[in-house]
């Protein structure tokens, strides 16, 4: 026969094991929860720094397209700095051929560096700003020339 205090016994049992049990479901809600605060938060970070990326690509964008827009040039062709900023070089298809063109930013005035039937492409400056070096395929294979700009403008 069961007494009175056998029962309560089988009750505090019974309770016992429940709160291992009540505690593991607690500490599992709160790693699910921290879990998810982690990925919101590497989401968040992906997205602010994704949004941030296509602002400065805009902006680059947007930059390429006024640029285009002064020099009258097609904004998808191939364009180059100087390195002192005052000038860019540019590939244009005026004449049905790609050929290259300097912009200088001071005066506006756009200079033909090549004119040609070939495809001359890639404009790229030397380090010091003297030159400017293509592809081009003049010779028959493409090949890189180097086009040395004091012999088209008068440096002041």
């Amino acid at each position: 026969m069961s007494t009175e205090k056998d029962i309560d016994r089988v009750d505090y049992r019974v309770e016992e094991n429940i709160v291992p049990e009540r505690q593991l479901l607690l500490w599992q809600r709160v790693f699910i929860f921290l879990l998810i605060i982690a990925t919101l938060g590497a989401i968040a970070i992906a997205i602010v720094l994704f949004s941030q990326v296509n602002s400065l690509r805009d902006q680059n964008d947007d930059l390429q397209n006024q640029i285009s827009g002064m020099m009258n040039i097609d904004p998808d062709l191939e364009l180059a700095w100087s390195p002192d900023g005052s000038r860019i070089v540019f590939v244009s298809e005026r004449d049905g051929d790609k050929d290259i063109y300097i912009y200088t930013l001071e005066d506006g005035k756009e200079i033909a560096l090549t004119d040609n039937a070939s495809q001359d492409f890639n404009p790229q400056w030397s380090e010091d700003g003297a030159n400017v070096i293509i592809d081009s395929d003049r010779s028959g294979e493409v090949e890189q020339y180097t086009i040395i700009i004091s012999e088209f403008i008068e440096e002041p």
